[in-house]
C-alpha cells in the first residue's frame, strides 16, 4: 500500500475534479480563494501552484475600491496639467490645455451609471480672435479611488469577477471622449482610450495606455511591481483590478489635491 503525502492528496483531488464540467460545493476547504463555497478550476490552479512552491504562503489582499464622492484631482502629462473639480452636488469644473497653447475651462456635471463615470462639460475656446462653444463628453468604463480617496484612476483595466483569483495575465479597460464645437465642426475630436495591464508571475506589471485622437494614436507605458506572495487586488462592481497605485510614475493616474 502506497501512502500519499498531504500535498499529493491535494494534487490528486485537484486532478480528479479539474476535467469535470461543473464545480462541486465544498464549504470548508481552505483553498476556496474567492470564498464562494465552490472548489472549481481556479481554486485547483491555486492548489497546484502551492504544491509546486510549498515554501510560499500565497494569499490575496482584497480591497474594496470606492466611487467618487467629491474632490479635486489633477494629472500632469507632458508638463501640462489637467484638473477636475468634482462637487458633491454633481457639478464639475474641468481645466486643461487646449490646442492653441492656452488653458480651457469647462463646467457641467458628473455622474455614475453602475461602475461607469460620465462627465459632461461646456465652455468657450478661443480660435484666433473668435470664440466658439465647446462641449466635452467623457465616458470611462470604470473609475474608482483607492481606500483614502487620494488617487483616482479613470480608465481602470480589470477582469470579470468570475475569473478571481487569476491575478496573472492581461486586464483591459478604457473609455472615450467626444469634443464637439457646433460652430467650428472641423475642430471636433473623437478620442478613444484603451488601457491594458499585463501582470507577470513575479508580481511585476506593465501598463500600456493608448489614446487615439481622430485615428492618431499616442502610447504611454508605465511599470510597477506588487508583492507576488501577497498581491493587492481592488474589487469594484463586477470586476477586479490589480494594484495600480504603486507605480513609480504616477502620470497615468489623477492625484487628489
Amino acid at each position: 500500500m502506497i501512502l500519499m503525502s498531504k500535498n499529493q492528496k491535494k494534487l490528486f483531488l485537484c486532478l480528479l475534479i479539474t476535467p469535470m464540467m461543473f464545480s462541486f460545493a465544498y464549504a470548508t476547504i481552505s483553498e476556496d480563494i474567492d470564498g464562494n463555497g465552490l472548489l472549481n478550476l481556479k481554486d485547483c490552479l491555486q492548489i497546484m501552484h502551492k504544491i509546486a512552491n510549498p515554501s510560499e504562503d500565497i494569499s490575496i489582499n482584497l480591497i474594496k475600491a470606492k466611487q467618487l464622492i467629491r474632490g479635486t484631482y489633477s494629472q500632469v502629462s507632458n508638463s501640462k496639467k489637467t484638473t477636475y473639480v468634482f462637487n458633491e452636488d454633481g457639478t464639475c469644473v474641468r481645466s486643461g490645455p487646449d490646442d492653441f497653447g492656452g488653458i480651457l475651462t469647462t463646467e457641467g456635471s458628473w455622474h455614475y451609471e453602475n461602475d461607469s463615470l460620465h462627465i459632461n462639460t461646456s465652455g468657450e475656446v478661443v480660435v484666433f480672435i473668435a470664440r466658439y462653444v465647446v462641449n466635452i463628453d467623457e465616458f470611462y468604463e470604470a473609475a474608482f479611488t483607492n481606500t483614502d480617496g487620494s488617487k483616482l484612476i479613470m480608465a481602470a483595466p480589470g477582469k470579470p469577477m468570475e475569473n478571481m483569483p487569476d491575478i496573472l495575465g492581461r486586464y483591459s479597460g478604457g473609455g472615450h471622449v467626444d469634443v464637439t464645437l457646433p460652430e467650428f465642426s472641423y475642430g471636433n475630436k473623437m478620442i478613444t482610450i484603451e488601457s491594458i495591464i499585463d501582470v507577470g508571475f513575479d508580481g511585476s506589471w506593465e501598463s500600456v495606455i493608448t489614446i487615439t485622437t481622430n485615428d492618431q494614436p499616442e502610447i504611454n507605458q508605465f511599470q510597477g511591481a506588487a508583492d507576488p506572495l501577497m498581491p493587492t487586488i481592488y474589487t469594484f462592481g463586477s470586476s477586479f483590478y490589480p494594484d495600480l497605485f504603486s507605480s513609480d510614475i504616477e502620470a497615468a493616474y489623477f492625484t487628489r489635491e
